[in-house]
């Protein structure tokens, strides 16, 4: 006989074509939104870094960049442009080497060992993300003024901060890549009598060199971009690129402040490409 058509196959049709462009606009719509808040704003500094005005009209320019790249003083913000993004350079990788140190010992012990209160310790090391960064440095600017430690207004008060800060999402990077690597060979090592030293340097690193790296540029990305706490720690002689970047716009430098905030989202914006490149390194490997 015929074959029948089912009763309601035009509407099912038609409402697949709805989802269908529902799923398209949201998309396009959220694209849209990304161009216009995110870019938009970012596109704005870079233009206003190249330009000043000159006789009421906007003219092309390397003012700026030579303003926040100059080694003299600058009354602005007390301390030479050129000083800070030397020093916002140091205290990334001094932050990076101490995070990623304590944070593969901890995410290490977290993922290789059962013991009672893990659950609390990872708590804890986790608890930096959740706690206000102006909060943290004034706790800090308090303990680090009383003996024994008398560290307030010094180079490694803000390193302490930034790697405490950075700790989290090393250790956040390395746990899954370490539990991947505890799964396939953890046991196998054990059952041959591998000491967890041995684990650790034969093993776990070799295997997580991506991850160890990863981890790396998120705590070098944490610390450069790092305001809040630094803020409430730093002096003239260790200010750093974002605190730089607020004290120009304090005195109203509009131009000098692009600049070395389009300065700070090129080394940032790195850091993540480069993350990004590892981890496509690593799904591809």
């Amino acid at each position: 006989g015929r074959p029948t058509r089912p009763l309601f196959g035009g509407l099912d049709s038609a409402q697949r074509s709805i989802g269908a462009v529902c799923r398209a606009a949201l998309l396009y719509g959220a694209v849209v939104f990304y161009l216009i808040f995110y870019l938009g704003p970012v596109l704005g500094v870079m233009l206003d870094s190249f330009s000043r005005l000159h006789a009421g009209r906007a003219v092309a320019t390397l003012d700026w960049y030579r303003e926040v790249l100059q080694p003299h003083y600058s009354s602005l913000i007390a301390a030479s442009p050129l000083k800070s993004i030397e020093n916002s350079i140091a205290f990334a990788f001094a932050s990076m080497i101490i995070s990623l140190a304590a944070g593969t010992v901890l995410a290490t012990a977290l993922t290789l060992r059962r013991f009672r209160g893990r659950t609390a310790i990872e708590t804890l090391i986790m608890a930096p993300i959740g706690i206000s960064p102006v909060a943290l440095g004034f706790a800090y600017l308090w303990i680090l003024a009383k003996p024994p430690l008398r560290l307030s207004g010094t180079a490694a008060a803000i390193i302490i901060v930034h790697s405490v800060l950075a700790t989290p999402f090393v250790v956040r990077s390395l746990r899954p890549a370490l539990g991947r690597v505890e799964r396939r060979f953890g046991e196998a090592a054990r059952s041959l009598g591998a000491s967890i030293y041995r684990q650790m340097i034969y093993i776990v690193l070799p295997l997580t060199r991506t991850a160890v790296t990863t981890a790396a540029v998120f705590a070098f990305a944490v610390s450069f971009a790092e305001t809040s706490a630094t803020i409430m720690l730093t002096r003239p002689k260790l200010l750093t690129m974002p605190v730089a970047v607020y004290y120009l716009l304090s005195g109203r430098q509009f131009g000098a402040a692009s600049a070395m905030g389009m300065l700070l989202i090129v080394v940032i914006a790195l850091s993540f490409v480069l993350i990004d490149r590892l981890g496509a390194r690593r799904r591809g490997g």
